[in-house]
């Protein structure tokens, strides 16, 4: 599967991103668990301080009443007391370091040692006060003289029970306190060395990875801008022959595709204008000769309803048959201008926008039908099979029922003259895209070419190939042309030299309009 450019490149950036993130996130959680661990750390620290401060305070105490029952009396009752109440404080220290230490903990299992940690500070704590008590009864046996009884509670105090317990138990917490706090400064460090070594080195690879792939898609990027830019200037030159090379990433190939498709749309069209130039500048010389051959057209006509009428008019003795032949030829002739003038005088009023039309809704089937069957004469004089295939029913257009008939007319008109005998010429109605009609005129005679097809409504054109064969003015399809535009509708040629010719006509239909509609 090949990726474009830009799937790449979101896909790198993506992954940048995701990479940045995570070191993001690494750099926050490491330095979170971090400051966790400095804070055990200290707790940790604190607490075996306060075991230490603890043990010395006990310590401190039955130094001090072995002293007493030894001298008798108490020397320094206020430094007592103080060491009494420093050795509750430094007992409530433990307690509430390890409390705050839970609530840092809540819910792993540091938490239940440290629950239990508290069941044994309880048991030291009693163990603290039995001592404490203890130390009162033996000053205040002291204190009357009672110094048996002052020795005998300090025997019971320095047994193993009491003061023994109690140093079993204390070391036993130092123990714990120290191997916590060693295990935590581990830790801690292990935090610290991660934070300012091996996340910073992670970070420096990342940026010397991120480096060179951008690197590499700047100069993509830049290379494929260059040759795009650099084509752009030829065809801004003129040079519409160049091609920019169509390589690269996908995007850059299908930019390249469109300058040089555009490219080649603009030297087609500069071609085409010369074409077209050469084109027009044949269709005047073709107008200019063809308004000659039209004066010469009307001048025939003149002179020989001029010449039937001076005939006529100059012989004394004349059968009613001479005559009425004589007027015969007259009116042909004069039909002939009169068709000749209404047809440039059409094209005239169409130029200038002033085509008089009656529109109407009409039934083309029927009115298709109806021209169809007013040439069935005509195709059997010459031996062509006239066909009318029928695709709607009833079908509905706005429309001029003269002005179609006449387009209808010279249609099928040219479709028999351009034909030779036994041939056939097969007329379509059917239904066009977009509520639309479409009549279709299709014959098998002299065809045309692509080039004749397209100039074919041009006023006065005749193709070389239609002049050979028959008469003709070059006005009909421009009448034709005239009246269909008039209806905003379509009509074109298609065809062969030698293989025949397809009128089309397309018309806008008025499908809510049929109540009223005439052929």
């Amino acid at each position: 599967m090949q990726f474009s450019f830009r799937q790449k490149l979101q896909a790198a950036i993506f992954g940048f991103l995701l990479v940045f993130i995570g070191l993001a996130l690494g750099f926050y959680f490491t330095t979170q668990r971090y400051e966790y661990y400095l804070q055990r750390s200290s707790f940790a620290h604190n607490v075996l301080d306060s075991y230490l401060a603890v043990s010395n305070h006990v310590f401190k105490k039955l130094s001090a009443m072995a002293e007493i029952v030894a001298v008798g009396y108490i020397s320094d009752q206020q430094a007592r007391v103080v060491n009494m109440q420093s050795l509750r404080l430094e007992v409530a220290e433990i307690r509430q370091v390890v409390n705050t230490e839970i609530n840092l903990v809540k819910g792993s299992l540091e938490g239940d040692t440290l629950d239990s940690e508290l069941a044994r500070l309880s048991e030291i704590e009693m163990l603290v006060e039995k001592i404490i008590k203890s130390s009162d009864e033996i000053k205040a046996h002291v204190n009357i003289g009672q110094l048996s009884a002052a020795a005998a509670e300090l025997d019971r105090l320095q047994s193993h029970s009491i003061a023994g317990h109690f140093n079993d138990m204390i070391e036993a917490a130092l123990l714990r306190a120290g191997n916590d706090a060693d295990a935590i400064d581990s830790k801690t460090y292990r935090m610290g060395a991660l934070i300012t070594r091996i996340l910073p080195t992670i970070t420096l690879i990342v940026m010397l990875l991120v480096l060179p792939m951008t690197m590499f898609f700047y100069r993509r990027l830049e290379n494929s801008v260059d040759i795009l830019l650099h084509g752009a200037g030829r065809f801004t030159a003129g040079d519409l022959e160049h091609r920019i090379p169509v390589e690269g990433e996908q995007e850059f190939i299908q930019l390249a595709a469109g300058f040089n498709t555009m490219a080649e749309e603009l030297r087609s069209h500069q071609n085409t204008l010369v074409s077209a130039n050469t084109k027009l500048a044949k269709i005047d010389q073709n107008r200019r000769q063809l308004l000659a051959d039209i004066s010469h057209e009307l001048k025939t006509p003149l002179t020989v309803i001029v010449g039937e009428s001076d005939v006529a008019l100059r012989r004394n003795k004349q059968s009613e048959a001479e005559y009425r032949q004589a007027l015969s030829r007259i009116l042909e002739m004069a039909e002939h201008t009169g068709r000749l003038v209404s047809d440039l005088l059409f094209v005239a009023r169409s130029d200038a926008g002033q085509m008089p039309l009656q529109l109407q809704p009409l039934s083309i089937d029927k009115l298709v039908s109806k021209v169809v069957d007013s040439f069935a004469v005509s195709a059997k004089q010459k031996r062509i099979d006239l066909v009318l295939k029928c695709g709607v029913d009833d079908q509905i257009v706005q429309g001029d029922s003269g002005r179609l008939r006449q387009v209808l007319g010279i249609l099928l008109d040219n479709a028999l003259r351009y034909s030779a005998a036994d041939g056939k010429v097969i007329v379509k109605l059917e239904n066009s895209e977009q509520d639309a009609v479409k009549i279709s005129v299709i014959d098998d005679g002299i065809g045309l070419s692509k080039e004749d097809a397209a100039l074919a409504f041009e006023r006065f054109y005749r193709s070389g190939e239609a002049e050979r064969y028959a008469d003709g003015t070059g006005l009909g399809l421009t009448v034709a042309k005239a009246i269909v535009d008039a209806h905003s509708g379509q009509i074109w040629l298609e065809g062969q030299l030698g293989e025949g010719t397809q009128a089309y006509i397309v018309l806008p239909s008025r499908l809510n309009d049929h109540l009223g509609a005439v052929a």
